[in-house]
């Protein structure tokens, strides 16, 4: 107990840029480190800029539509970090980031891409690994709006504000998102546990979408998994009531669409859990849906609440950029039905569009925008009441559509109809049923034998 009270407060006292070559003192700007208004610019250079540059060739001239996992490859690199009182340097690595072509782009003649940025010494507003994406992969500001709202209701989201990037040469603006690691976790003052997301390994591997009904999901931190026993334990309960989400999702996708509650899955759920139902409210109003996809979502489970929770990853804010009226986007009719049979919608809807929220938000908006005081209030006003609008026609929605229960459960006849679908799907080489943690420390996975299936 005394080890890992000291390791926690170890953690609290820790400078922001320990480890990193700073010209200040950084024990006299703790605060100052800790805003994303501080950061002025980050350039990175990368001493192999010949193979970096030969490889975003590769990656542009590949014939598949997606990006390939084999030329997402790591390079060395040094990170420096201008403040408004300084600068910081940090070693680290960076890599090619993203799915889809739309990561890669030119400046000027100049090539550009979204990148995974891998600190090997200090840290960034606390954040060892983080992206900085070409912003319009993010539909631009409009993901930091959504971001700093979640953030606001309490939602678990991801530090993200727009910044001058420099890299080997190229200047241009990216956006500064953290990854969902433990740092998201401690800044959303969430102890460390297991993360989850929707794996995505059987739908870009050969740009098979079709894939989508034999997708589950996958850990994230297999780190903190192995740590001991308690993490063990923890993640493997939580995994395997995941797992049923995704099988009774993935054996009913006409029905479901993209609804997903890993929480009607726990022995404690009781139907006034609304973490799922009002994340998906905030996420459909903020034209979001994207983020609801299962192979898109992330999840934390809190071992304190028992229970899981919705990281916001990759919504596509508002995005009109692939509808041309967004006044008549249409909005998931699965997840109204299956989200709000006991949620308050109009009550809650007042409640996330309140002043308080709503000022709320727009100070964290404008401390990441990069933008005049006069520009930041503008567009965010032009963000809510988009928001605000949105709202409004998705409670409409509601009140003419029946909603029900979701009390579905996993049964025998579930796993029997996944398994015999995925054995036969080409991709599919090892299908595992099963894994248990054995008495000296080692893991037994039990695997489906195809040809009795």
């Amino acid at each position: 107990v005394v080890r890992t009270l000291f390791l926690s407060l170890s953690l609290i006292l820790i400078a922001p840029s320990c480890f990193a070559q700073c010209n200040f003192k950084t024990g006299e700007f703790i605060e100052e480190l800790g805003n994303p208004i501080s950061i002025k610019a980050i350039d990175i250079e990368i001493p192999k800029s010949a193979k970096w540059e030969k490889n975003f060739l590769k990656i542009l001239l590949t014939k598949s539509k997606n990006i390939p996992l084999s030329l997402k490859k790591s390079f060395s690199a040094k990170i420096f970090v201008t403040y408004s009182f300084g600068r910081c340097s940090y070693a680290g690595k960076v890599k090619q980031n993203g799915d889809w072509k739309d990561h890669i782009s030119f400046v000027n003649g100049k090539s550009i891409r979204s990148v995974n940025v891998t600190l090997s010494s200090g840290n960034i507003l606390n954040s060892v690994k983080f992206k900085l994406l070409i912003p319009e992969t993010r539909n631009d500001l409009k993901e930091v709006f959504g971001v700093t709202l979640l953030s606001t209701l309490g939602f678990i989201a991801p530090e993200t504000f727009k910044v001058p990037v420099n890299v080997n040469g190229t200047e241009t603006e990216m956006l500064f998102q953290e990854a969902s690691r433990k740092e998201l976790l401690e800044r959303n003052n969430r102890r460390e546990g297991p993360i989850f997301e929707g794996d995505e390994t059987l739908l870009w591997g050969a740009d098979r979408l079709e894939n989508d009904d034999v997708a589950l999901s996958r850990l994230i931190n297999d780190k903190w998994f192995k740590k001991g026993e308690n993490s063990v334990n923890i993640t493997l309960r939580s995994y395997q009531k995941l797992q049923k989400a995704y099988v009774v999702r993935a054996n009913n996708i006409e029905k479901a669409g993209s609804y997903i509650d890993p929480n009607i899955f726990l022995d404690t759920y009781t139907a006034e859990n609304f973490t799922f139902p009002e994340y998906h409210f905030v996420m459909q109003a903020l034209g979001a849906e994207h983020g609801l996809i299962p192979h898109n979502r992330q999840y934390y489970f809190n071992s304190f609440q028992n229970s899981f929770e919705p990281i916001y990853y990759d919504g596509m804010i508002f995005n009109d950029g692939m509808i041309f009226n967004l006044k008549n986007t249409p909005f998931s009719k699965n997840i109204i039905e299956r989200s709000f049979k006991y949620l308050d919608t109009i009550e809650y809807g007042s409640l996330v569009s309140s002043m308080k929220i709503k000022n709320s938000a727009q100070k964290k908006f404008k401390q990441r925008v990069n933008l005049s005081e006069k520009e930041a209030e503008d567009l965010f006003e032009e963000y809510w009441d988009r928001f605000v609008s949105n709202i409004k026609r998705l409670n409409s929605v509601i009140t003419k559509t029946e909603v029900f229960q979701n009390d579905v459960v996993l049964s025998k006849d579930d796993h029997v109809e996944f398994l015999k679908r995925a054995s036969q799907n080409p991709l599919v080489e090892l299908l595992g049923v099963d894994i248990q943690a054995s008495k000296d420390g080692e893991f037994v996975v039990e695997f489906l034998d195809a040809s009795k299936t």
